[in-house]
Order: structure tokens, then C-alpha cells, then sequence
């Protein structure tokens, strides 16, 4: 690729180096015609000192001829040295004695040498008798002349020959290198005045001009790079000016010298009235602090501000949330400047505000939510601490009961219309300073202020029970529920909002269990039973961990041969430290906290697994084990849990029962019919336990898969022994359920026998197998095994039924 510096062109080359040659060779020639001169001058002499002597020479010569002729004193006669005169150059000739020096002739005659210039004498001796010298006196003037002249033409050629070199260099100089300078020294001088690069805008082709295109390259460049940079400067400040960011500068001392546009108008004041005042001037007062510790402190240690949350204050009177950020900057002297951005957040903060109620509100009945009945708790008990305030604050604690009947009778939009009015009829019941919360589902809390007794809030408690046993219309649909309340109080021992909560929650489980429809005030028994409730919970899942779980057995036998054909597994719980806890206790927890599903899938596998122990040494092959299962067990899970437990034991498929409670039958009627045609697919036969209490009606009978029907123990208790009209009913009822049931083909066995008249009764009423005492208590596997030995012995029943005093004994 070809170059683009510009190139020397040969004529101007030439020119220069003929600037350069011509005065060296002028004054070479010069020197030369001068040397040439001198020599020419130098040789006119010599030739004229030749001549002479010739002539002298000749003179003296002639003497030498006509000698003998003359006498002595005439040999050198007057008229040959006039010949000497002949030559333009001789002025005067003498002839001198050699030993006196005297003249003798003298030419021309008479006047000798008076008078006569002359530069020069040639002594030329006479060769004649005598020592006589012949003297010619010469001049040079005329070779000086002509010398003089030759030196004078030749100064004046190098005067010449110099003065037109300089002339030609000053020029060529002004023209080529002088004038271009000034033109350059004029741009440079002109960019250092206005800033601007300014260019000369000549192109030449020699040296300087190379110098001059490539300043005017520069300053193009310079002057590209200007414009760049003062578009990109045009375009930073309407960047500055149009972006939504509050932007601003300010000094060391936190004086405003620049704002945007987005500044002026969201302040609503001109810049004029802007700039020159501090920033802090334009802040909300609860902002300065934050902003001299945080902003300008920190901007004065030369440490950049990140997101300090500020307020402006509009003209308005607006208070606009910001969060500054800036950036330290030092100018060329050294002086700090702070460059802020503050970022408008109003919008987010009022976003924050609405998603801080969303989240603090129930999106269904527009009460607040759990989180926020906690924080107004908060606020609460904060206010009480600080003021030590003496009236009572109350906690109502409400669960509607009979909620989950609504949902699945009407469906969830019945339960949600439901729910919304049951917020309406609460505010009805409270004052305008109580505060309503709906916790989730269909609980509710209620918090009341400033309450002079304890009764109000009993009270408060009796109206919302009342209010809400009227019945909710739904369309053409009327549901009707209850409300059990718990009511807590705050004092100050407690731990938070959570703790009352939670004592609240305490005494509304009491009142449901208490039957529902009312309300429970927490107390200390209540706090205490929660707390047994809690160490039961861990103590069902140490047991769980520690194997502290097993099994007892209690044979199920005919009433008429006293054989047994078959066992009724059951749970027990005994900790290393509390000892044997009873089922009646422990159950009920592992039902509330879930707990009974993973114990009551290990009894299906034990008790399993301890069949084939049972089952040795009888005789009948349709020995069976009957399981208890709780009603939380009735689910899915249950068909898979028995047949794993079948892969490893298959022997007893078709040999285990399981005892199921007719409320648990009710209570989930639809699903529960076909859980159990699933498990009596699986080769398992199902028992209604405690039958003849709660919902007890022989109708059910024919309504569920049924093998096997168990008589209460209620029903069996004091038969035969005591004569009263509820003995005659109780063996009423017996008679009519073994009747029923023999005629549907289910097994009727009673629980609880413990006497022999009571076996010989239930005998005659149609009772073929029970279970109790009167045979035997439950025991563990291996005396399980001693008993049945007993009982081929033929033992008595009263031996028989000992109760064992040790504890289980490993299978």
C-alpha cells in the first residue's frame, strides 16, 4: 500500500541544493580568480624583471661589441641606455661605479631619476673592465593596475556571487520556511485561544510542508475527537437532563452548583432558586441526620454513598422517598465535589405499602391476616410495657365448628360466601377499637381493648356464639354452624404475641372438647394439659426412635368351648423414665399431631410378624389377629401398607381383621365404603368395634363390608350380676344385634366379659365369642403362648385370668 506522506519534488531539490552549491562555488571561483591574479601579477613581474634584464643584456652586450672602438669612458654610451627607455616600465637608468657607487650615466640625460616614481630597481653588473652596475629603476604600476583592477572585478563578482545566494535564501526562506511557521506559529496560537483546533489548510510537498500536513492531519483529528466529544458532552447533559433519575452535584461544603431537569421540576422550583444552596435545605427534617452521617460524611472521607434512604420536600410540600447514591470526584486543583443520583422510590415505597397490607390482609373477608394480628399484638404489648397500662386486653380465639360439613355439602364457594359473612357478623359483636383477624381456614381471632373485667370479654364471646348459630344462606342453600371460643388475656409474663395466641388456641380446644357451642377462658390446667399433650408427643416419638413401643395380645374366645380362635393385638408405651403409659393417653396425641400414621403402620407390621407365634399350637386353622385401627388411618396408604406387610408373612392373607369404630364410619361414610372393598380384596376381614356407642344404630349393619361386629363393653359390664332396668336393656339390645347379625352373617363378639354368668347370658342371647378378663387380660406373646398351655391343662378361669405383673417378654 502506497504511503501518503507527501514527497520532495526534484526541481525543489535542485533549487535547494543550488541555494547551498552556488555560494560555495562562487567563492571557490572567486578564491581560484584571485590565486589566478596574484599569479598573473607575479608572472607580469617576473616578465617585466626578464625583459629588463634582456634589455640591460642587451645594452651591455652592444658595449661588449663596439668596445674596442671607444674609448673607456664612452663604452656604455648615452644613447643605449636610452634604449632601456624604450620600455614603458623603465623610468630612469643609471650606471654607477662599482666602487664609489657614483653615477656615470644617467638616463634619460640630464634629469636621471629625479622626478620619477618608480617601484622597483634591477642592479644589473656591466661586464667591462671596470665593477660597474647598471641600475634600472622600474615601475609597477602598471601591472598594479591591471592587478587592481582583476581584484577589484573579482570582489565585486564575489560580493555578487554571495549577495545572491543570501538574497535568494532570505527569500526562499520567507517564502518556503518563514511564511509557513508564521502560519503554523498562527494556528497553534489561535487553538490555544479559543480551544478549538484550528488548521492551516495549505498542502505543500517539501519538508516544512510535511510538518504543516501533518499539524493540519492532527488538528482534523483533533477537531474530530473535539466534535466527538462535544456530541458526546451534548449528549451526557441531555442524557443528564432527561433521565427520571434525580441527579445533582454538589462541593465539600454540600452546596448544590448543578441539577437536572428531572431535579427542578420534581422540586418544583427554578434552578436559579435551586443552586447555591445547601442540599440538606431540600430535605425532610427526619432526613438530615441520616444525610450529614451518611452522605456528606461520608462523601467528605472520600468514601463513595450507596442507597441512603432520604426524603425530599417538593414546593408542594410533598415528601418524595429517594435512596442517594454519589460518587467523591477531585477537580484539577484538588477540590472535592460529590456527584449524586437519587432514585425516586416514592412509588415503590407506596408499592411496599400496598403489598405490606396485602400481605398483612386476608384477600377474602379483607381482615387482617395471622401476620397481621401478630404485629398489632406487638404494638400492644410494646404500648402496655411503656405505659404500664392496668386495663386488660383480651384474645379471642374462634373456630367455627361444623366448617368442613358446609365446604363438602355445598362446595368451597358456599364456604368462602360463608366465611366472608361470618366476618361481617363479628364486627357486628365487637366495638369500633377491637381489633379482627382471620387466622386461616375458619379460624378467627378477636383482640379487645381496655376492658374493665374479664366478664366483657366473656360477654364478647356470648354474642359471637350467639350471632353466628343463625343459619347462612347461600342461594337456595342454609347452612348453620357453631363457634367454639377461646379467650386469653395478656400479661405481663408473657413471652410475646405469640405466646397469647397460643394460650387463646389452648381454650378453644378445651371448649370443643368440652362439646362445642362455647367458649373457655385459658387457665393453668389448661396450660398444664397442653404441656402433658407436648411431653407425649415427644415421648411417642422417642418411643418411635428407641423401640420403647410393643405389642399385647388378648385372646378372642368361643364363649361355649372356651377355645380360643383368635387374639386382639394391642399398643403399649413404656418409657425408661415415665413407665407404662396408657393408650387412652398416648393414642389421642399421636391422632392430633399425625404421629399415628407411622405408629399405626409398625402394629400392622408387627403384629403381623408375631401371627406365626400366635398361631402355634392351635389346632383351627381359621385363627385370626384382629388389628386396631385409628380413623386417621383410613386412607390410601392403608392397602399398601398390608400388602407389604403380606409379601413377607403371605400365611396370613385372610387371617387379620381389622377393627374399625362405627364413628369413624360416619364420619367419613362415602370414602371409607370403598377403602374397605379395597381391603377386603385384600384378603383382610373388617370389625365394627365399641359397637353400641356414639351414632350406634343396627341400620349401619347393612350399609358397610362387615365380618365381624364387637359389642361395647358398656353394653356387656354388670351383666347378670346386677337386676335393673338397665340390665334388661343392655341384654335387649344384645339380643337384637346378635339376632340382626346372625341373620346378615356377621360374627358377633363381645368385649369386656369378666364373669362367668355374663359368658352363660351372652351365650343364650345368641353371643357365640368373646373377649375379657374372665379368659384372660392382654399379655405379652410368650405368656400369651403359657396361657393357651393353661388352658389345655384344663387351669381354671380364674388362674387363667391372672394379670401378668412382669413386663413383655420378646417374641
Amino acid at each position: 500500500m502506497a504511503s501518503t506522506q507527501p514527497s520532495i519534488g526534484v526541481t525543489r531539490l535542485f533549487v535547494k541544493l543550488a541555494l547551498v552549491v552556488i555560494p560555495c562555488c562562487v567563492i571557490a571561483f572567486s578564491i581560484g580568480l584571485f590565486w589566478l591574479a596574484e599569479r598573473d601579477a607575479r608572472e607580469a613581474r617576473d616578465m617585466l624583471a626578464t625583459r629588463i634584464s634582456n634589455a640591460a643584456a642587451h645594452v651591455t652586450g652592444g658595449s661588449e661589441k663596439y668596445g674596442p672602438q671607444r674609448p673607456s669612458e664612452e663604452l656604455l654610451p648615452q644613447e643605449m641606455l636610452a634604449i632601456l627607455l624604450a620600455d614603458q616600465a623603465v623610468r630612469c637608468v643609471e650606471l654607477r661605479a662599482g666602487d664609489t657607487g657614483e653615477i656615470r650615466r644617467k638616463a634619460p640625460n640630464g634629469l636621471g631619476c629625479a622626478g620619477q616614481p618608480f617601484d622597483t630597481s634591477l642592479k644589473i653588473p656591466v661586464p667591462l673592465d671596470s665593477e660597474d652596475t647598471l641600475v634600472v629603476h622600474v615601475s609597477t604600476a602598471a601591472i598594479d593596475a591591471a592587478t587592481r583592477y582583476k581584484w577589484e572585478f573579482l570582489t565585486l563578482f564575489l560580493c555578487a556571487g554571495l549577495l545572491v545566494p543570501i538574497a535568494s535564501s532570505w527569500v526562499g526562506f520567507h517564502l518556503i520556511i518563514g511564511r509557513p511557521l508564521q502560519q503554523l506559529f498562527r494556528a497553534i496560537r489561535e487553538s490555544q485561544e479559543t480551544g478549538f483546533p484550528s488548521r492551516i489548510g495549505t498542502r505543500r510537498q517539501d519538508e516544512l510542508g510535511i510538518v504543516i500536513n501533518a499539524f493540519d492531519d492532527m488538528q482534523d483529528k483533533l477537531n474530530r475527537a473535539a466534535m466527538a466529544q462535544h456530541r458526546a458532552l451534548a449528549h451526557l447533559e441531555r442524557i443528564y437532563h432527561a433521565t427520571p433519575a434525580l441527579l445533582c452535584s454538589c462541593d465539600d461544603r454540600g452546596i448544590l452548583t448543578s441539577v437536572s431537569d428531572h431535579w427542578v421540576s420534581t422540586i418544583g422550583l427554578s434552578r436559579d432558586e435551586i443552586l447555591g444552596k445547601p442540599l440538606e435545605n431540600f430535605l425532610d427534617a427526619s432526613s438530615i441526620a441520616a444525610y450529614r452521617a451518611g452522605g456528606l460524611a461520608n462523601a467528605l472521607d472520600e468514601t463513595d454513598v450507596q442507597n441512603v434512604p432520604l426524603k425530599l420536600m417538593s414546593k408542594d410540600g410533598r415528601r418524595i422517598d429517594i435512596l442517594l447514591s454519589a460518587v467523591v470526584d477531585l477537580d484539577a486543583d484538588g477540590q472535592k465535589s460529590m456527584l449524586c443520583a437519587m432514585s425516586d422510590i416514592s412509588s415503590l415505597k407506596a408499592a411496599e405499602r400496598r403489598l405490606l397490607k396485602l400481605a398483612l390482609t386476608d384477600p377474602l373477608t379483607g381482615l387482617p391476616n395471622r401476620r397481621g394480628l401478630i404485629e398489632h399484638l406487638g404494638r400492644v404489648i410494646h404500648r402496655q410495657v411503656a405505659t404500664t397500662e392496668r386495663a386488660k386486653t383480651a384474645v379471642l380465639f374462634i373456630d367455627l365448628d361444623n366448617f368442613k360439613w358446609i365446604n363438602d355439602s355445598y362446595g368451597h364457594e358456599a364456604g368462602d360466601s360463608l366465611l366472608v359473612e361470618v366476618g361481617e357478623r363479628l364486627r357486628l359483636c365487637v366495638r369500633v377499637n377491637d381489633f379482627i383477624a382471620r387466622l386461616g381456614g375458619d379460624e378467627f381471632a378477636i383482640v379487645c381493648h381496655r376492658l374493665e373485667s374479664p366478664e366483657k370479654a366473656e360477654k364478647v364471646a356470648d354474642r359471637i356464639i350467639e350471632k353466628l348459630k343463625l343459619p347462612f344462606e347461600h342461594g337456595i342453600a342454609k347452612g348453620h354452624v357453631n363457634a367454639s371460643v377461646g379467650i386469653a388475656y395478656l400479661t405481663p409474663d408473657l413471652d410475646g404475641p405469640d405466646s397469647v395466641l397460643r394460650q387463646a388456641d389452648l381454650a378453644m380446644y378445651q371448649a370443643k372438647q368440652s362439646g362445642k357451642g362455647c367458649y373457655r377462658t385459658y387457665s393453668r390446667e389448661i396450660g398444664e394439659k397442653a404441656l402433658t399433650t407436648a411431653v407425649l408427643r415427644e415421648q411417642i416419638q422417642q418411643g418411635l426412635e428407641d423401640d420403647d413401643f410393643y405389642l399385647v395380645f388378648q385372646p378372642i374366645v368361643e364363649l361355649a368351648s372356651e377355645t380360643a380362635v383368635g387374639a386382639e393385638a394391642l399398643l403399649r408405651l413404656e418409657c425408661p423414665k415415665s413407665g407404662l403409659i396408657a393408650p387412652d393417653a398416648f393414642v389421642p396425641v399421636a391422632e392430633e399431631t399425625g404421629q399415628i400414621h407411622e405408629l399405626g403402620a409398625w402394629v400392622i407390621e408387627q403384629a403381623i410378624e408375631s401371627f406365626v407365634a400366635l398361631d402355634r399350637g392351635f389346632e383351627a386353622s381359621a385363627f385370626y389377629i384382629t388389628i386396631n385401627l385409628s380413623p386417621h388411618q383410613l386412607n390410601g396408604d392403608l392397602v399398601d401398607t398390608l400388602e407389604r406387610a403380606f409379601q413377607r408373612r403371605s400365611e396370613t392373607r385372610n387371617r387379620v381383621v381389622l377393627e374399625i369404630t362405627e364413628t369413624a364410619l360416619l364420619q367419613r361414610r362415602g370414602r371409607v365404603v370403598e377403602l374397605l372393598q379395597e381391603v377386603r380384596a385384600a384378603g383382610v376381614r373388617i370389625a365394627l368395634d365399641d359397637f353400641g356407642t356414639g351414632y350406634s344404630s343396627l341400620s349401619h349393619l347393612h350399609e358397610f363390608p362387615i365380618d365381624i361386629l364387637k359389642i361395647d363393653k358398656s353394653l356387656v359390664h354388670g351383666l347378670g350380676i346386677r337386676n335393673s332396668d338397665d340390665s334388661r336393656r343392655q341384654l335387649a339390645m344384645i339380643k337384637a344385634t346378635s339376632a340382626l347379625a346372625n341373620d346378615l352373617g356377621i360374627v358377633v363378639v363381645a368385649e369386656g366379659v369378666e364373669a362367668a354368668i355374663s359368658s352363660r347370658i351372652l351365650l343364650d342371647s345368641g353371643v357365640h365369642f368373646g373377649q375379657g378378663y374372665l379368659f384372660s387380660p392382654p399379655v405379652p406373646l410368650s405368656r400369651f403362648e403359657s396361657w393357651h398351655q393353661g388352658l389345655v391343662d384344663g387351669g381354671s378361669i380364674v388362674q387363667r385370668s391372672a394379670e401378668p405383673k412382669s413386663k413383655r417378654v420378646q417374641a
